[in-house]
């Protein structure tokens, strides 16, 4: 199953870069509507601070647990030493 499904992404990436196109935009500073790219970086700022909030805060949820589990082993070999 693995296989076939690597299979099928190698295939189908080179077909869809193939149709994939980028274009430069034009930075030399006479811009059709600078307020849009105010917007636009503000957008791509804002996702980005949403994603680093939710990374820190998956973060301390794991760490917790984390935490929680080593004490809840800790405790059995506590009571078998003592």
């Amino acid at each position: 199953m693995n296989a076939a499904l690597t299979f099928a992404m190698v295939s189908l990436h080179f077909p869809g870069m193939k149709a994939f196109s980028v274009s430069p935009l034009d930075v030399s500073g006479d811009f059709i509507n600078f307020e849009a790219f105010k917007v636009l970086a503000l957008a791509i700022s804002g996702t980005a601070i949403v994603i680093v909030i939710g990374a820190q805060f998956n973060y301390m949820v794991e760490n917790r647990t984390w935490m929680e589990n080593i004490n809840e082993l800790r405790t059995p070999l506590t009571i078998v030493l003592c």
